[in-house]
């Protein structure tokens, strides 16, 4: 029964955080004022609420400030990588995981249109790139500028999370911590499930050496690296269209 109960406990920190963000995003779907782009939404959804939830989490439930003893403590037992192998790790994977979302993005789209075309348009996120002309310009700055802060603060923080926190939870597991940790992560996207078996094998070999090395840095530097490909500078010409 303890077990059970360990287990249950373990899930729901994966799930909890996606499952507050899809939760509230339907909320403002369904009550809100959708001429506001959803993606503006979540990224606040992001910052003021799954962010402290992180650090509530990881403090053992006790604090839901940041608690930066128990982040720090995470930074700390960080092992260190040779330079020139840190480098050419994050270049194979930030390559790999650009080239996987890339090549696999008819996939997704097919399984978008076939599985989950009942899901309304707005409630994808990615609504402000394809009808950008529903919104005002300023409100298109106003999302780009939050998602290019986003695009750092986010992912340094699930990293924090997922990986510094969580994945330390299943080395037992051994070899298949990682992936474990990975399929998880993928299904804790809840708000875009069409994704999950691309976003699996794009970041499976990430990380995988982030429990190889034993180092979120490898993490926090391809996970940013490829926020600000994908979401920023792939969505800066909207802002001048």
């Amino acid at each position: 029964m303890r077990n059970f109960y360990s287990n249950l406990r373990f899930l729901s920190e994966y799930f909890l955080p996606g499952f507050v963000s899809t939760i509230l995003l339907l909320a403002y779907y369904f009550y809100g004022n959708t001429t506001t782009p959803s993606l503006l939404i979540f990224l606040l959804i992001d910052f003021f609420i799954v962010l402290p939830l992180f650090s509530f989490i990881i403090s053992g439930y006790k604090s839901s400030l940041v608690n930066f003893a128990s982040i720090k403590k995470i930074f700390a037992r960080q092992k260190c990588v040779p330079t020139l192998q840190y480098t050419y790790i994050c270049i194979l994977c930030l390559t790999w995981a650009i080239l996987t979302f890339g090549l696999l993005k008819s996939f997704s789209e097919h399984l978008e249109n076939h599985y989950f075309h009942w899901v309304p348009r707005w409630f994808t996120l990615t609504d402000i790139f394809i009808h950008q002309e529903k919104y005002s310009h300023a409100l298109l700055v106003i999302t780009w500028v939050v998602l290019l802060f986003g695009s750092v603060i986010i992912p340094t923080a699930e990293e924090v999370y997922f990986r510094g926190y969580l994945m330390t939870k299943t080395n037992h597991l051994k070899a298949w911590s990682p992936i474990v940790n990975t399929l998880l992560f993928s299904i804790y996207h809840l708000w875009s499930p069409w994704m999950i078996p691309v976003r699996f094998i794009a970041t499976l070999p990430l990380y995988y050496m982030v429990w190889k090395k034993e180092n979120i840095y490898i993490g926090i530097i391809v996970h940013c690296s490829l926020n600000i490909v994908g979401d920023v500078i792939m969505t800066f010409p909207l802002l001048f269209n």
